[in-house]
């Protein structure tokens, strides 16, 4: 080794250890900065020296990893940049939040207490996945059933920055691919906050997050020797059919998008086998076995249930309406959308712009290798790895279709949830496109360019992803954020409910509160569900009640609707008009959120005319 090497090792060395140090720091400055209240933003609320700590370790991480590629100190950089990715995905554990997911997240919690509690049998969920895991944990380390459910997710995620390098670093056989796949993972390209989300529990996106792990398996089945009749029941088919069995119970959905791609993939391979072509695709273990496994596996559980049957209606009538009538219900959506954000000065474009152009150029990078490795442009040099891109393209090539199916009417959200799985595949092939567009620089450039160009690409879209890891205002969505004391208000309000008094509340009203605090089995919600307060009603909501009732706001409602939404549906105006309203009392108030009770209207007769009616709602 000489002088210079000698050199350099010493500098990486140091850079190693002052980027450890940061990530240190970080992790102490957020924990010694708990949350004192609602956040707003999780950005805003982490104290500045924290993302200043994780900015020097993501830095020096990029900077060690490419220019050690393959030694054990680049294995120590790519570690670097995953553990400063993995605290901020793990803030609102770090920060001592009491819950994160405001919405879905509050019921899966009072499911979860049910199968703790043992009032609900696991096996009647349709996903039961994610609340028996969470009790799981909740029993083995004698926490909470929140925390419990916010460390699964984590540790969900966490599998996802790990198998999606170890996926690359399989199908191309190359360190310096695997530590790309790294960083490609660390953008979380799955996560586009219409139907996938972090850091909320949500089965939908704990599937999609687990799927490297199965893709990983099925990597490394496929590449075992093997002949036609050779038994499938290897260590590595045992532990894959235990993969896809778990995709089915986080979530069938996406056990029904893997299993299209497995059927893809057995075709393939029976189709070389029958033409007699493609050589390294006639040498993979086949995939039949496995792939009638999937489908039992998936069709067993999720045939006959109401679940399931709803949806496939429900996808079958749009689908029907659209082809037979032209039904324009997308583009309806879409557009009222984006009449919404223009009424708070924004616009989709701006908002595409920020959640998803560092998916959208992972995606043409991908499409790009797509083309090329189907037509074998680098099979003579690679292939191996040209093989195996040709499962995942020619599955691309199928899902993405598939995919576009579900972008009609009301379950147009259905295609962004299989968005979220188009982007695992994106996140692996993008990665190997972005190794093989260096080789490229490589090749026409000096070689002092071609690493510090990708260093450069993967650092931006790196820092364009962090900031929309989780919804903020600045790409117009409220916190998730669930407070101490905004949960204890919502308790003491149930605690102290009168037998025939409803509570109301802004948009969807308490009911996901409900669930979080007395469970979802033989709870009746049903005097909770749609109990909402239009905002141009709440100026006169005494003379709309003809029976007492609760009207719960919390201080998180209305930063949220006055502030990040500008008032398009409450202003601020009309959340003050309740204080001045004869009829309104404060029957409990502390500090996060407040109970009016609204006396009902007084008789016509006893203010000589007639009021308007309507309803509250």
């Amino acid at each position: 080794m000489n002088d210079r090497s000698i050199g350099s090792r010493r500098r990486s060395l140091l850079a190693l250890a002052l980027g450890y140090m940061a990530l240190a720091g970080a992790t102490l400055s957020a924990h010694t900065a708990p949350a004192s209240g609602f956040e707003l933003s999780i950005y805003e609320g982490t104290p500045l020296l924290v993302w200043v700590l994780l900015g020097v370790a993501l830095t020096l991480s990029l900077l060690v990893s490419f220019q050690l590629s393959g030694s054990r100190l680049g294995t120590a950089g790519v570690a670097l940049g995953g553990g400063s990715v993995g605290l901020v995905t793990a803030l609102p554990l770090v920060r001592g939040y009491r819950f994160y997911g405001a919405g879905d997240g509050l019921t899966h919690v009072g499911w979860a207490a049910d199968v703790a509690s043992g009032t609900l049998d696991p096996f009647g969920l349709f996903y039961p996945a994610l609340h028996t895991l969470t009790v799981f944990f909740a029993e083995l380390l004698g926490i909470g059933v929140m925390r419990a459910m916010l460390l699964v997710v984590l540790a969900i995620t966490v599998s996802f920055l790990a198998f999606v390098p170890l996926c690359v670093g399989a199908i191309t056989g190359r360190i310096e691919a695997a530590y790309v796949g790294a960083f490609v993972a660390f953008c979380l390209l799955p996560i586009n906050h219409v139907a996938t989300h972090y850091m909320e529990p949500h089965p939908v996106t704990q599937a999609v997050l687990l799927s490297p792990l199965v893709l990983y398996l099925l990597v490394q089945y496929v590449l075992c020797e093997s002949s036609l009749l050779e038994a499938p029941l290897t260590r590595t088919g045992i532990v894959l059919a235990l993969g896809t069995l778990s995709l089915v119970l986080y979530h069938p959905q996406q056990a029904a998008n893997t299993l299209i791609l497995f059927v893809t993939i057995v075709t393939m391979q029976a189709g070389c086998r029958v033409l007699r072509r493609g050589g390294e695709i006639r040498a993979h273990r086949p995939l039949y076995t496995q792939t009638t496994w999937l489908a039992l596996a998936f069709t067993g559980w999720a045939a006959g249930r109401e679940t399931f049957a709803g949806a496939i209606e429900g996808v079958t009538s749009e689908l029907a309406g659209y082809l037979l009538a032209g039904s324009a219900d997308a583009a309806s959506v879409v557009s009222q959308r984006g009449t919404s954000l223009g009424r708070i000065g924004a616009s989709t474009t701006e908002l595409f712009a920020k959640l998803l152009t560092v998916p959208t150029v992972f995606a043409a990078l991908t499409a790009f290798l797509m083309a090329t490795s189907l037509l074998g442009r680098s099979e003579t040099t690679e292939p191996e790895t040209t093989a195996l891109l040709r499962y995942l393209s020619v599955g691309l090539f199928v899902l993405v279709p598939y995919s576009l199916v579900f972008f009609v009417g009301s379950v147009s959200k259905l295609f962004f949830r299989n968005l979220g799985f188009v982007m695992v595949l994106v996140s692996i092939v993008g990665a190997i496109a972005v190794v093989r567009f260096r080789r490229l620089l490589a090749d026409r450039l000096p070689p002092a360019v071609g690493y510090p160009a990708m260093t450069l690409f993967l650092g931006a879209a790196l820092v364009l992803s962090m900031v929309v890891v989780f919804p903020s205002p600045y790409v117009y969505m409220g916190s998730g954020h669930v407070s101490d004391d905004r949960l204890r208000g919502y308790e003491t309000a149930f605690s102290h409910q009168g037998p025939d008094t409803d509570i109301y509340g802004v948009r969807g009203g308490p009911w996901r509160y409900r669930h979080a605090t007395a469970g979802v089995t033989g709870v009746a919600t049903s005097r909770y569900e749609d109990r909402a307060v239009w905002g141009e009603n709440l100026s006169r909501v005494r003379a709309l009640a003809e029976e007492d009732r609760y009207f719960l706001l919390t201080d998180p409602d209305v930063r949220l609707e006055a502030g990040v939404y500008e008032g398009l549906r409450y202003s601020k105006g009309q959340f003050e008009s309740l204080a001045r309203q004869p009829g309104i009392h404060v029957v409990q108030y502390n500090g996060e959120a407040t109970v009016y009770r609204i006396e009902a209207r007084p008789p016509p007769r006893a203010i000589g005319r007639p009021l308007e009616t309507g309803e509250a709602h």
